[in-house]
């Protein structure tokens, strides 16, 4: 994934395309923090605050400042990384981004620990313990139980912090044996039964590393954290070591396939597509917003013209699209003249410009050769609710909604002149 986005990193910058080179560098930043490589980790997280400024983008800015206070903490930079992590805090707690803003809390604490703030690092623990229920942890936010149990030895809450220990073991077990396993399997590089040995030595050495820790702690606290850092830091590289032959692969399959810019997905991987982003923000409780865009008119057009012209209609539109699709966001066809755009981490509020530039295009787009033909092109946006469980039901909605504004007289038609 690094290769992927130092490749895309450059390309932005041959093509003078910055306008998303925030993601970009936090990409960057991340692979380098998972290897390790901190220094190089802080300098993209840098880069990404700049932009993020640029930008004017406080999501941007919050995941930023969060990467610096957890590249700053593993240098030992206390001081800095607090003051970085409170801008975090501030600005994750404005949005609705209840994932990252529970890293934030446990990344907080232990700076507080750290720089001798206690009463203020449990006060972060208790808050990020509320957010627990209803909740599925990542493997880096296991952590959070072992905090939670310094903090109950601490306040000799014994039978709590035990409680707590035996709920990061057993949380630890389930990504070793689902997650880890599965990925080791998949790349092919480690027989099952080697997998097996490998696991049960990995959680013998573990249950000798909790056993150990849990009587220091008693006389060093800040030992716990410690022991949570080089825990982590295992599992990292354990992950990164299964996952880079696949990186390789698919650095190959970047480089092979090229596609043309009115390239789109075809109806059944739209329609995979969807339901699977669709689901997974669900899951990780993240927005995204849809976009729907259908030709009202398709058949008259079929009908008029011959098949040359209509090919030259369609990929017009179709490179209109991918023109003002950010880096991360969809496009593909649900029906020939329904087209579906996907704006994953974003809100239709946050979306609605490009999405606004993008029907402005199509309405001045003129086509050669067509006469006073013209194409009907309806438009909606929206992000699903709560409410909204079912993938294809909202999609009904939005088609529906399209098909309203697109005969109302305040809005008009949407028509594109031929």
């Amino acid at each position: 994934m690094l290769m992927i986005n130092q490749k895309i990193l450059k390309l932005r910058f041959n093509l003078s395309l910055k306008s998303h080179l925030v993601r970009t560098y936090y990409h960057i930043g991340i692979a380098y923090h998972r290897l390790g490589l901190f220094d190089e980790a802080y300098n993209a997280y840098w880069e990404t605050k700049q932009y993020a400024k640029d930008k004017s983008s406080k999501v941007d800015l919050a995941y930023a400042e969060l990467g610096l206070g957890e590249i700053l903490l593993l240098q030992k930079n206390h001081q800095t990384s607090y003051s970085a992590l409170i801008r975090a805090e501030q600005l994750f707690k404005e949005s609705n981004l209840p994932k990252p803003y529970l890293s934030t809390l446990i990344a907080l604490s232990k700076s507080s620990l750290f720089i001798g703030r206690e009463a203020y690092a449990y006060q972060l623990l208790k808050q990020a313990e509320k957010m627990i229920p209803g909740m599925e942890l990542t493997n880096e936010q296991i952590e959070l139980y072992l905090l939670l149990s310094a903090m109950y030895q601490s306040k000799k809450n014994h039978p709590k912090a035990l409680e707590l220990l035996n709920r990061y073991v057993q949380s630890n077990k389930h990504f070793i044996d689902k997650k880890l396993s599965n990925i080791l399997l998949r790349a092919g590089h480690i027989p099952e039964q080697d997998i097996k040995r490998q696991l049960m030595s990995e959680l013998a050495k573990k249950s000798e590393l909790y056993s150990a820790f849990y009587k220091k702690y008693q006389q060093q606290k800040l030992m716990l954290i410690t022991l949570v850092m080089v825990l982590s830091f295992i599992i990292f590289f354990i992950i990164i070591y299964a996952l880079r032959q696949r990186s390789k692969k698919i650095n190959i399959a970047y480089d092979e396939v090229e596609k043309p810019l009115y390239f789109l997905e075809s109806s059944i991987k739209t329609k995979q597509m969807y339901q699977s982003a669709y689901k997974q923000a669900r899951k990780y409780n993240y927005p995204i917003t849809i976009g729907y865009i259908s030709i009202d008119n398709l058949q008259e057009l079929v009908f008029r013209f011959n098949k040359k012209i209509f090919n030259e209609v369609s990929k017009t539109i179709a490179t209109l699209i991918n023109k003002h699709l950010g880096e991360f966001d969809h496009a593909g066809l649900i029906n020939e003249g329904e087209y579906l755009l996907l704006f994953p981490h974003q809100t239709s509020r946050t979306i609605e410009k490009d999405f606004d530039d993008l029907k402005e295009a199509l309405n001045v787009t003129f086509f050669a050769n067509l006469g006073r033909f013209t194409v009907n092109i309806h438009f909606a946006l929206d992000t699903p609710s709560v409410q909204d469980i079912d993938p294809y039901i909202f999609l009904s909605k939005l088609s529906d909604t399209a098909a309203i504004a697109g005969s109302s007289v305040e809005y008009s038609s949407n028509k594109v002149a031929m």
